[in-house]
């Protein structure tokens, strides 16, 4: 009888041991599944913020880009207002010339008439090419206006572009890294169920 208590007394150290392994393992299992989960929570935080700063970043370079167009455009623009104004005051000084020489040869002798005509022709002619530098004026603004909004319309396209790419990618890492995370929690988990099943046994 004696004998049989004192066997029972070390089957319950044993059995009290391999419980105490056991709970240890599950334990140590426990707090290395935590800190894999704040790592990669930490890590996922990380990316998104870092995301979040280069799309601002990339936000500010476009919008500064933008506004360096849009003033080099409002410069320009107001360069090419200026040289048509100069054009057309010339214009006007050139017709105002104009009906003056006309007006003091129509009150001359005959023998200027023909000497009027001529003056008037190289009058007119000089009065077109200022015609022709407005003309090339305009087209020129109208040039570099649709040059300025096909540049600026490509950045903000291209700042878009940029900004869904690092998105995705940063989501893709996201997600890898938890699946990664989880994937490693569940095999941590089932070397500690079989090391306590063999420390059971």
């Amino acid at each position: 009888m004696s004998v049989a208590i004192q066997a029972s007394v070390v089957v319950m150290k044993i059995t009290v041991s391999k419980l105490k392994k056991a709970a240890a393992l599950v334990v140590a299992a426990a707090a290395l599944s935590l800190v894999v989960t704040l790592v990669v929570t930490a890590a996922a935080v990380a990316l998104v913020v870092a995301a979040i700063t280069l799309s601002s970043v990339v936000t500010l370079v476009v919008t500064a880009a933008t506004a360096a167009l849009v003033v080099a455009a409002a410069a320009l623009s107001l360069v090419v207002t200026l040289i048509v104004t100069a054009a057309v005051a010339l214009v006007v000084a050139s017709i105002t010339l104009s009906l003056v020489v006309t007006l003091v040869v129509t009150t001359a002798a005959a023998a200027l008439v023909a000497a009027a005509r001529t003056l008037s022709l190289v009058v007119t002619l000089v009065v077109t090419a200022p015609v022709a530098l407005v003309v090339a004026a305009i087209t020129l603004s109208l040039v570099v206006t649709l040059v300025v909004t096909t540049a600026a319309a490509a950045l903000v396209v291209a700042a878009r572009t940029l900004s869904l790419v690092v998105t995705l990618v940063v989501t893709a890492a996201a997600a890898a890294l938890v699946v990664a995370a989880a994937a490693l929690s569940l095999v941590v988990r089932l070397v500690v169920t079989i090391a306590a099943a063999d420390l059971s046994n």
